[in-house]
């Protein structure tokens, strides 16, 4: 486990003040998920009065958006980026400080929790958006994110239509991420800006976007459907790729494999939570206030599946299958159970315009609320939460492959076809947990690398 080839020092910069904090440090965590928009960490220190490190800034307070600056790089195998991260800085938004404790021999320890992010976390509390656009979600999001933020979204995935968007006094992180519920492409105008073999169905729409920030503080505004679509940076051709290996070890039964799997956890599902958030089925119920129209439209999740990316063609819920044999096909009869209600139009006429002339930009509400609402509600279903041996070579959105084969040759027979497909075929990373803990002086640091897979379908064969 012990596979740090070099971190460097750990600098706490205030003001003018620096400190070098590497022998105070006990662990540092770096989370990054692809539904929140911003890195974030947490560095525990051990601090004692010979140190005193909030005594070397002139105050003698922490907890002022502090800058900490440092790099490393680990002996693990490239996977979609090199495995080291260089001069990586971020800011501290939050202090907390535990009262000292005895150690023995009369001295004293005690510990402090920064927290930290990039600098977007203040940088957006700054500003608030007030404003009205006529644009493709894309466009709307990549200009909200230069103008306010100066961040340029490198990759940005094309969305479909223009669409009327006022903004009401919301930041611009809190913008971009409502946006994202709005959005939907079509692959024929998907902007690849990454590697993917892009299906040539143009019919196939995805409502499953997302805004992140990754560990370079690079940001992505690209849909959940075309990251399906890219080549596992795990379990490439030639590759064992991810596999499970059932051992005994004092009556105790664990897992190992390759990448060094030590642990695993499967996410429970709720098939009831699914009902009552309308993954199955819904209706929305839309009324015009310029036109005094009414209109419903329903949504039916075997329908949408074959209208989006999937890693296989194989959806959660097996809709060929009479009720009487599963109950959760009932749904499909029942779509009003859910309701979700919009309206229309965007925005009122004045007396001399004709309502009529159908020129008013509207929301196209019955292509983006029902659909993205199953979608992120499916992508939550099948998940792994496991543990590898410390890889900052990968990254959010990546695809990583659990290969059969090897899983078959170390499963039990009895036990085989339970697992086969939960722990088979590709899965996307969509949290990552780099944990640095300090080993004694001897040892140093020590990289576990926690991972998050979802997919939205089931193993289906193949690869």
């Amino acid at each position: 486990m012990i596979n740090l080839e070099y971190i460097s020092g750990i600098v706490l910069r205030s003001n003018n003040e620096t400190v070098e904090i590497r022998n105070l440090i006990d662990q540092i965590d770096i989370y990054q998920n692809i539904n929140e928009p911003i890195v974030t960490g947490s560095l525990i220190l051990r601090d004692t009065p010979s140190s005193r490190i909030s005594k070397l800034f002139k105050d003698g307070v922490l907890g002022k958006g502090e800058e900490i600056t440092f790099e490393l790089k680990t002996a693990t195998s490239p996977a979609s980026r090199p495995p080291e991260l260089s001069l990586q800085k971020y800011y501290i938004y939050k202090s907390t400080v535990i009262p000292m404790n005895s150690v023995g021999g009369g001295n004293a320890k005690q510990t402090i929790i920064l927290d930290f992010a990039s600098s977007y976390i203040f940088l957006n509390e700054f500003k608030k958006i007030t404003n009205f656009y006529y644009d493709t979600i894309s466009n709307i999001a990549s200009t909200i994110a230069k103008d306010y933020l100066d961040i340029e979204i490198e990759d940005l995935e094309d969305t479909e239509e223009k669409q009327f968007i006022i903004i009401p006094n919301l930041s611009p992180l809190q913008s971009i991420m409502w946006l994202t519920t709005r959005a939907y492409s079509s692959t024929k105008n998907q902007n690849n800006t990454i590697n993917i073999s892009v299906n040539k169905n143009n019919e196939i729409v995805n409502n499953n976007y997302v805004f992140y920030e990754d560990i370079e503080h690079n940001f992505h505004f690209r849909s959940l459907g075309s990251m399906f679509l890219k080549e596992p940076v795990i379990g490439k051709i030639g590759d064992d790729g991810l596999f499970l290996q059932l051992r005994r070890q004092n009556n105790i039964t664990s897992y190992e494999g390759s990448y060094l799997v030590i642990q695993h956890i499967t996410k429970p599902i709720s098939p009831l939570s699914n009902l009552k958030n309308g993954m199955y089925s819904s209706s929305c119920l839309t009324f015009d206030l310029t036109r005094k129209k009414y209109a419903k439209s329903t949504m039916r999740y075997d329908e949408l599946f074959k209208k989006q990316n999937h890693f296989y063609d194989k959806q959660l819920v097996d809709p060929t299958l009479d009720p009487s044999l599963n109950i959760l096909n009932n749904v499909y009869d029942h779509p009003e159970t859910v309701l979700k209600y919009h309206a229309k139009s965007s925005y009122l006429f004045s007396p001399k315009e004709n309502p009529l002339n159908g020129n008013t930009p509207v929301n196209n509400v019955e292509k983006w609320s029902l659909q993205r609402n199953a979608s992120m509600e499916a992508m939550d279903q099948e998940g792994i939460d496991l543990e590898l041996r410390g890889n900052v070579g990968l990254q959010l959105g990546d695809v990583v492959l659990f290969n059969k084969q090897k899983m078959n040759s170390s499963i039990p027979t009895q036990f085989s076809n339970e697992v086969e497909n939960m722990f088979t075929g590709k899965y996307l990373i969509t949290k990552i947990k780099h944990s640095l803990q300090y080993n004694g002086d001897n040892l140093g640091f020590i990289l576990r690398t926690f991972l998050s897979l979802r997919r939205d379908c089931e193993y289906a064969g193949g690869i």
